[in-house]
């Protein structure tokens, strides 16, 4: 049975409302020789000069404001349910496309069957290339990045800084600001899991190569994004999730080594920052989070 729509864009909003509206205009802009339509959810309320503006879009679209912040993984789950298409594009709002160059990634994405999920190049503002695609997450990438060692090209164990793809790639994971993906590939309960939040990105590009289709770097499309300001804030769910999803990650993979050494090392980090903002001032906040943070650590457990 043909589907709908030619594709599916998810949107997943948390006060993110001027770049939203300015995510919309560039997709109505640039995408116009194909049949889409948008799902918006939004983990906020949309303010209401914005509401109007994103109305007069005149692309097909659903907004769904939901009651509560239920995170980035639910809110991706909840839009999947109204998709009509067998293509889903998963678009952060602070990204813009800026020229049609997304449709020859579409175009390739379709022609090659064996693909599970493919993403293009991310530059920011100011054109300068960002991480848009890694290796594995594994303890020495992650022992790396607590040490402040991941910026160094030797130590960049979960990132390609010393690859300059120009054709189409196999990767092993990619950034999920914008991730498009085949809804018959995944499974029916979940598009992205709920339970790993912040390293959601990682797992579904996993779970992709464990069904033995291809993580796919597209460096032919280029799109802008910013950043989303409200993350730069290191919140305790922030925190918690970054921590608690790593050591989750590896307990669904079945890596039980990997979650012993975990537990303990990230256990051995955090006296290390307790004792960096006990002594500094007006770091009490985060003195209470990594405490919390060090009680939790060896309860978690990902409950499939």
């Amino acid at each position: 049975m043909k589907k709908k729509y030619d594709l599916s864009i998810i949107i997943v909003n948390y006060k993110s409302d001027s770049l939203l509206w300015q995510c919309l205009k560039s997709i109505q802009r640039y995408l116009k020789i194909i049949k889409f339509e948008i799902i918006i959810v939004s983990n906020s309320k949309i303010e209401i000069k914005y509401k109007k503006l994103i109305r007069n879009i005149k692309t097909q679209k659903k907004i769904i404001e939901l009651k509560n912040n239920i995170g980035f993984p639910a809110a991706n789950n909840v839009g999947r349910k109204f998709t009509h298409s067998d293509f889903i594009l998963m678009l952060n709002p602070d990204t813009l496309f800026i020229d049609e160059s997304f449709l020859k990634m579409f175009s390739y994405f379709r022609e090659h069957k064996n693909i599970g999920i493919i993403g293009p190049k991310l530059i920011d503002a100011n054109n300068r290339q960002q991480s848009s695609f890694f290796t594995n997450v594994s303890l020495l990438s992650i022992v790396a990045d607590e040490f402040y060692l991941s910026k160094f090209k030797i130590f960049a164990f979960h990132y390609y800084y010393y690859k300059k793809f120009k054709m189409p790639q196999k990767v092993d994971s990619l950034s999920g600001a914008c991730m498009l993906t085949r809804s018959k590939y995944l499974s029916k309960k979940y598009l992205l899991d709920e339970k790993l939040f912040w390293i959601e990105d990682d797992e579904i590009c996993l779970r992709m190569k464990a069904k033995g289709y291809d993580v796919i770097y597209y460096p032919n499309t280029t799109i802008i994004h910013y950043g989303d300001k409200n993350n730069k804030k290191a919140s305790k769910i922030k925190i918690f999730n970054q921590y608690l999803g790593k050591i989750k990650l590896f307990q669904k993979y079945k890596k039980y080594f990997s979650v012993k050494f975990l537990k303990i090392f990230f256990f051995f980090i955090f006296q290390i920052k307790k004792i960096i903002f006990f002594l500094s001032k007006n770091e009490k906040e985060k003195l209470a989070i990594y405490t919390e943070l060090g009680k939790e650590i060896f309860k978690v457990k990902y409950d499939d």
